[in-house]
């Protein structure tokens, strides 16, 4: 049996890349998206690239962005936001063989602006008891953030398989 994957979502390509090359040095298999429509589209044309999933990452904070640069000249963010947690949980609902992987989310946000966004998000998320059940923490970005995100999925994938 084929070791479970690890989904990341992270709308940021260098963010992304490095995420990907970190997990993957460290043995793991990830399946990436861009955002939220790039994960429908992998999602609809192929099934497999959201099974067997032992964990999901999520970037607190992502842009969709609907043919425009994510950032325009003044370095202001373009296109549509969705916070990783609203992606989490409308994943469990359009996805149910998802509602029972953990997730976590990370930012380069200060810890603080987490978790308000997070508590923003819980009394909604609590009704389908999706962060009761599936959260697992969250990392952040800085100097630390590789040790870090390692530390944490070891302790969920590595746990769990």
């Amino acid at each position: 049996m084929s070791r479970a994957a690890i989904l990341l979502v992270e709308d940021d390509r260098l963010s992304r890349t490095a995420t990907v090359a970190l997990l993957t040095e460290a043995g793991y298999e990830v399946r990436a998206a861009a955002g939220a429509e790039d994960l429908e589209r992998k999602a609809k044309a192929d099934p497999a690239f959201i099974s067997n999933l032992a964990l999901i990452i999520l970037d607190i904070e992502l842009y969709e962005n609907l043919g425009r640069s994510r950032e325009d000249k003044s370095g202001t963010h373009t296109g549509m936001a969705m916070t990783g947690t609203q992606l989490g949980l409308s994943l469990a609902l359009a996805y149910p063989e998802l509602r029972k992987v953990p997730f976590v989310v990370y930012s380069a946000r200060d810890p603080a602006a987490i978790q308000a966004s997070l508590d923003e998000m819980a009394s909604l998320l609590e009704m389908e008891g999706f962060v009761q059940q599936n959260f697992r923490g969250f990392v952040v970005k800085d100097e630390r953030f590789a040790d870090s995100l390692l530390y944490l999925v070891r302790l969920i994938v590595d746990s769990a398989g």
